[in-house]
């Protein structure tokens, strides 16, 4: 599967009055490092650089609006409404949209609380024009939530359950990039993002932890998890799945 990991960074919480001056997207296809992965980055501009928002929000991206207001080198400054424009063109150039192409007409999205948050602000700047996308979007809240949560989790917490131990950094690219960190946890039992982890900092190398199967007197692995609360749950799972008349018994190992 392929799909496009999207946040953006907006000076408040209401689409009608608050301006987005940052958009990040980062195409993801489970396997890759993510180091190689493909990334969007830009910065939005406004008409005479004037951009509407809430205090706390403008002081909290006070570095970004001032890198807007000095054009700083090294970086990509898009007018609003040019946004859907340019970032379809780079969907094109990575294939990921093609008109002529049933499989590529629309894009999978992912993003956390992208449908309800996102999606509102980048539509104020036309986004949906000519970046034609899926209207079912991945969200990592509701692959996290647990039965005694009160509420979906958020990013943080998604991470955390991840074994992800940083602050969310509140910039577009590197957001999008939690999000995936957080989806390829739960779609790939944590394996890709634990090599990523491991090659980068070889002193966060976490043990890993078989399971083995005993049927009819006979062992064998079946199984292996960076985590033990991941192997723990695909023990319950066999476990369910064996019911009251399975004849098998589950052990976890630590390698």
């Amino acid at each position: 599967m392929r799909y496009v990991s999207i946040d953006i960074e907006t000076l408040g919480l209401d689409p009608e009055w608050c301006d987005t001056i940052e958009f990040g997207a980062v195409i993801d296809n489970l396997t890759s490092p993510l180091e190689e992965l493909p990334r969007f980055h830009c910065y939005i501009t406004r008409p005479g650089n004037k951009y509407r928002g809430e205090p706390y929000a403008m002081a909290m991206h006070s570095k970004i609006l001032y890198r807007i207001a000095n054009r700083e080198h090294g970086f990509i400054y898009t007018p609003f409404d040019l946004l859907d424009e340019v970032f379809a063109s780079w969907l094109e150039e990575h294939e990921m949209l093609d008109k002529d192409d049933d499989s590529k007409k629309s894009i999978s999205i992912a993003g956390k609380n992208f449908a309800t948050f996102d999606l509102n602000f980048l539509k104020k700047m036309g986004f949906g024009k000519r970046t034609k996308y899926k209207h079912r979007v991945i969200d990592p809240g509701s692959m996290f939530l647990e039965a005694d949560d009160s509420m979906v989790p958020g990013l943080q917490d998604c991470m955390a359950r991840a074994g992800v131990e940083k602050p969310v950094e509140h910039t577009a690219v590197e957001d999008a990039l939690d999000v995936i960190k957080c989806i390829r946890y739960k779609l790939c039992n944590g394996s890709t993002l634990q090599s990523v982890i491991e090659n980068a900092d070889p002193e966060k190398k976490k043990p890993k932890f078989d399971v083995y199967e005993t049927t009819d007197g006979k062992l064998s692995c079946v199984a292996a998890f960076f985590s033990k609360d991941a192997a723990e749950e695909y023990v319950r799972g066999k476990m369910l799945e064996a019911g009251a008349t399975g004849s098998c018994s589950y052990t976890i190992k630590p390698q």
